[in-house]
């Protein structure tokens, strides 16, 4: 068996999005989507995205002569923080896109929309572009991706497989969140609404309880296959054979995805698009974890090329600081909860290693060999057809 292989540009139209409005009135009541490269790494790899953080309005279009792309285009991030974190989406809506992402139009003529995302979703950035110093890539080097074409029939067939394994990883994802709502209930029946600090807690502003340390530089090509989590803005992004600090620590996105927030309480390596805390006084991590998760840093976030969150914004809030010994029961109350939570994580984990095996497998026609062979007539004449029309 051996598929007809073509360009991405030969089966799709390679777009780059539109610049980002600078204007806060171009945002006011606002209707209409606009995909950011943190929307997309919000969900790392969705066949469905519909929600987005920012939302344009009718003068920004007119102003700006925006260009709406289309639902079922294909989000591939290209520069900013998190090109090499492989983030990819298919738009479920019409909608408008950050110029930080490739906006891939597919000819439904020549691929089933779902089937070219699942490929693309196979694509490691940094294998396609020849720097890894900085994250970027050209919308030629995009167009040059090779993809396998086989009949639309057969396309169908592995988007079929696909989306079942990928159902499966959404449910445990589901699952997870909801594990986590058990938590965030716990934290506010216990302290009340932190925001509005309805149990009238004594309160401080961030900088005089924590420090926020800059994570250090560790470049892609130079991490080891180590036993220690590296972590970048949106959590673990590989391993290294040392670490930067060994002590329990929340490690807070500073660029791409920013705000984020992430517990570790293993010795880990954040890299330098991260701030970590350390702790000045009487302060439960726990607590302070599950604070920051409800106060949501990413609303910080300076939306203006490759968002980031600055460390001044951060100090300047104000956080509840309830006697510690209530935080500590909190801590305690939720461990039951988090070793749920963990386990769950950890067997999303081998549902998603399932998920990227039958990826990489679709694409070799393993996984239609047998589907193939009984309809080896109807597929020959199909792709017949399409070399009649258009070549390959």
């Amino acid at each position: 068996m051996s598929w007809e292989k073509v360009d991405l540009n030969k089966i799709s139209s390679v777009e780059s999005g539109n610049s980002a409005p600078q204007k806060k009135e171009h945002f006011v009541e606002g209707n209409i989507p606009f995909f950011r490269t943190s929307d997309v790494a919000n969900k790392h790899i969705t066949n469905n995205l519909i929600n987005s953080r920012d939302f344009l309005n009718i003068s920004a279009i007119e102003d700006l002569s925006m260009k709406l792309f289309p639902k079922n285009t294909i989000l591939f991030p290209k520069s900013g923080a998190s090109t090499f974190l492989n983030h990819r989406a298919i738009m479920g809506v019409d909608g408008y896109v950050s110029s930080h992402l490739s906006a891939i139009i597919p000819n439904s003529s020549l691929v089933i929309p779902s089937y070219l995302f699942y490929f693309l979703c196979t694509i490691r950035a940094e294998h396609i572009t020849n720097s890894n110093d900085y994250p970027s890539l050209r919308l030629t080097d995009i167009e040059k991706i090779n993809i396998p074409i086989p009949s639309l029939s057969e396309q169908k067939k592995i988007v079929e497989i696909l989306e079942q394994a990928d159902d499966l990883r959404n449910k445990k994802k589901e699952v997870i969140e909801k594990s986590d709502k058990i938590i965030t209930s716990l934290f506010y029946k216990m302290f009340g609404d932190p925001i509005k600090n309805e149990k009238s807690w004594n309160k401080d502003i961030l900088k005089n309880v924590i420090t926020l340390n800059y994570g250090d530089s560790l470049q892609r090509g130079n991490r080891t296959n180590g036993k220690y989590p590296v972590y970048g803005s949106n959590g673990i992004v590989g391993n290294h054979d040392s670490y930067l600090i060994d002590y329990p620590t929340i490690v807070i996105g500073r660029k791409g995805s920013a705000g984020s927030v992430n517990l570790v309480k293993e010795p880990s390596f954040p890299i330098d698009t991260t701030f970590y805390t350390v702790i000045k006084k009487d302060l439960n991590i726990d607590f302070l974890f599950q604070y920051l998760k409800i106060y949501d840093l990413k609303k910080l976030s300076i939306t203006t090329g490759v968002p980031g969150v600055n460390r001044d914004d951060i100090y300047k809030q104000k956080i509840i600081l309830p006697p510690i010994e209530s935080q500590n029961k909190f801590s305690q109350l939720s461990v039951n909860s988090r070793k749920i939570l963990d386990d769950i994580q950890n067997s999303s984990k081998d549902v998603n290693t399932l998920f990227h095996n039958l990826l990489y497998r679709a694409f070799t026609g393993e996984l239609t060999n047998k589907w193939r062979e009984k309809n080896k007539e109807i597929l020959n004449a199909e792709i017949a057809e399409r070399k009649l029309t258009y070549g390959f």
